[in-house]
């Protein structure tokens, strides 16, 4: 008798970046990278912004030309699974990859990453007051409150967990 191996989801994942039409659903162009299947798998939201699209696999940043496809470029964060999107904020790519980093989105850089801000899960967003903008990230150790130039921490309040925040105006909701 001959036993076959069965592939099982963590022999066949792949990370896929599709961009649709949206008049007609029709597929305009489509990435696909290797992947590595996971529990919980990855579940960025991809970030489009001049003309680019910043989206984030199981350990992998990519920067693509949003008409084409084309790879700007890449980044791996071995070791790490991520599932926080990708957010685009003055010229820097602000994601959550077991810690909170920032990214050139010209060139696929690290600018800084900020080891106090860990987990993979809640995405950055942004927050405009008194004329500056600022990151603001829930994470293992609380709410941070984050310039996006140099990823230093302006205050931190109570929190925690997978949530993403929502802001509107001055209120933050997690």
């Amino acid at each position: 008798r001959v036993q076959r191996e069965i592939p099982t989801a963590k022999d066949v994942a792949s990370d896929i970046v599709l961009c649709l039409d949206v008049s007609d659903g029709r597929v305009v162009w489509r990435k696909e990278y290797p992947g590595v299947a996971t529990q919980w798998g990855s579940s960025s939201t991809p970030f489009v912004s001049s003309g680019r699209v910043y989206v984030a696999g199981h350990n992998t940043v990519y920067c693509l030309d949003a008409e084409k496809g084309d790879e700007a470029w890449k980044i791996s964060v071995p070791g790490r699974e991520i599932s926080s999107s990708p957010l685009v904020v003055d010229g820097v790519v602000a994601i959550l990859a077991g810690q909170l980093m920032g990214i050139s989105a010209e060139d696929g850089k690290i600018l800084w990453t900020q080891k106090a801000i860990t987990g993979n899960n809640p995405s950055p967003s942004q927050w405009e007051s008194g004329g500056k903008t600022r990151l603001i990230c829930n994470s293992n150790g609380g709410v941070f409150c984050v310039d996006p130039k140099t990823g230093e921490v302006a205050w931190k309040a109570p929190g925690g967990g997978n949530c993403t925040v929502a802001i509107s105006g001055d209120t933050m909701v997690l």
